[in-house]
């Protein structure tokens, strides 16, 4: 959680962990102070499908008044209710507390609110996604890909045979003007209104040799670039464009990409849907 948003556990380990808890007599609970209610109605409980047997919420129930609920089955439940588990608390009852809930849960957090917000949602993350697949369009990692042909291979009319060395040229095939128009223009939208074909966009390399990395790479910037944006207003030092420098085998501005900080925010908790 935190920063790294939500990181969705494979399909079918919230279950299972229910089944092996209840085969220990234990019980299975959800601490859902920064999921619950943030990303849906029902939080992770719901997404999931998993209905544990307790859960807590946090602040969020109120609207960000000091508040919390806690939930479970009939079973855990009714030891409260039949008080025979003593549950206290210092907001309990508390009557700012519980308006704030009140109009939080009426009035706010509805559905038509809800969908909005997973509309919003999806275009800042598609829109934030883009940026990234552009600037690695024209500024890809590495300058090439090179292969050891296993077998015999006609391309273009061209028979080269097993054991010729093939070395596709990345920055050439992101910059066919027959792939995307304008290609050494800075457009995002380009991702969002057609997708490229598979060997059209290959900043890590393709095929089943792709850099390992990759996934985790595209994962840290959208991290950084969400982290550094929601909290700083940024312009370029220097009109001119960055020269691009080689390191090792990658790579990168040469001179690092001065930038000028124009504004700072106050640092704010983001929950992706």
């Amino acid at each position: 959680m935190m920063n790294a948003g939500i990181i969705h556990p494979e399909d079918g380990y919230l279950a299972g962990l229910k089944d092996l808890l209840h085969a220990h007599g234990a019980l299975l609970t959800f601490d859902e102070v920064k999921t619950g209610l943030t990303v849906g109605p029902g939080g992770v409980s719901r997404l999931s499908g998993v209905t544990p047997d307790l859960i807590c919420i946090a602040k969020a129930v109120g609207g960000g008044v000091s508040t919390a609920a806690i939930g479970g089955s009939d079973e855990v439940m009714g030891l409260i209710a039949r008080g025979e588990y003593e549950q206290v608390g210092t907001f309990n009852g508390n009557p700012l507390a519980m308006a704030a809930t009140r109009a939080t849960l009426s009035e706010v957090l509805t559905a038509e609110n809800y969908a909005h917000l997973d509309v919003l949602s999806a275009r800042l993350r598609d829109s934030l996604n883009a940026v990234i697949a552009e600037s690695l369009r024209l500024r890809p990692v590495i300058p090439f890909t090179a292969r050891q042909l296993a077998k015999e291979l006609t391309a273009d009319g061209v028979a080269l045979p097993a054991g010729t060395q093939v070395t596709p040229a990345i920055w050439l095939i992101h910059t066919r003007e027959d792939l995307y128009p304008e290609p050494l223009a800075f457009r995002p939208e380009r991702f969002l209104e057609d997708a490229p074909n598979t060997y059209a966009w290959i900043p890590f390399g393709g095929g089943i040799r792709r850099c390992i990395g990759a996934a985790f790479a595209e994962f840290e910037m959208r991290i950084a670039l969400r982290e550094v944006l929601t909290r700083c207003e940024l312009h370029k030092a220097d009109s001119r464009p960055e020269k691009i420098g080689r390191r090792n085998i990658t790579l990168s501005p040469k001179h690092g990409t001065p930038v000028v900080v124009t504004a700072r925010h106050p640092a704010r908790e983001l929950i992706p849907a």
